[in-house]
């Protein structure tokens, strides 16, 4: 599991969550300080095509100090349509040509490592990879995805995906590792397990945000509180 440091989420109206205590919780229009992690909820069984379960871990303080936390399941595809986001497609950079700093995230322990996207939907996707853009069929294709936690010039916290090497080809091809980076982000709710075909699959109405309090205490956000 990955943590990013606590940073400033905006919430520009107010907004109510239920809890686990029957109350509410309240977000009152402002920045808030928050906490997001990332990790493994199940790994998919090796197989020919496995796709990993992942879930987001979002940790707010009220305006007592008590920490209040909510978590997401989702299906590793999340990433793969962050990739091809339909308003602005993710530039994909060859991990050859980033700076060291990056690199270096990497080599750490903070790192989630391998996780597996697989789909044989024989559809083509298109990709920008520097300034190329190339068409790849998803075609027995498992992807397979590392995650670190970087700093931008002004010292917020960004995530790093890197796609690793063996994962998407061209004419046959390897194209190599590939890095994007982008917002730590808060999963939907939507991955459910199937007991009548033992497997997980995206669930049409996402599970509801409900805040789990916590006997932990940190410094107070003035602008949230339970009702």
């Amino acid at each position: 599991m990955i943590h990013t440091p606590f940073k400033e989420f905006e919430f520009s109206s107010t907004t109510r969550f239920p809890t686990d205590q029957g109350s509410i919780l309240e977000f009152n229009e402002s920045d808030v300080v928050a906490q997001i992690s990332l990790g493994f909820h199940f790994r998919d069984e090796p197989d020919d095509l496995p796709n990993d379960i992942l879930f987001t871990r979002f940790r707010v303080a009220d305006c007592l100090g008590v920490i209040w936390e909510y978590e997401s399941q989702f299906r590793s595809d999340y990433i793969v349509g962050l990739i091809q986001g339909l308003l602005e497609p993710m530039v994909l950079i060859p991990f050859l040509d980033v700076g060291q700093s990056v690199k270096t995230a990497f080599d750490g322990a903070d790192v989630l490592r391998d996780v597996r996207f697989s789909s044989d939907d024989r559809f083509y996707r298109t990709l920008t990879v520097g300034a190329e853009v190339i068409e790849i069929p998803f075609h027995y294709t498992t992807i397979s995805f590392d995650i670190a936690v970087i700093e931008d010039e002004i010292r917020r916290s960004q995530l790093c995906i890197r796609i690793n090497e063996n994962s998407l080809f061209k004419n046959g091809d390897d194209i190599g590792a590939l890095i994007f980076v982008t917002e730590p982000f808060v999963g939907p709710n939507t991955a459910a397990f199937n007991v009548e075909n033992d497997w997980w699959q995206a669930n049409p109405i996402p599970a509801p945000v409900v805040f789990r309090k916590t006997l932990e205490r940190t410094t107070p956000n003035p602008k949230i509180k339970e009702c």
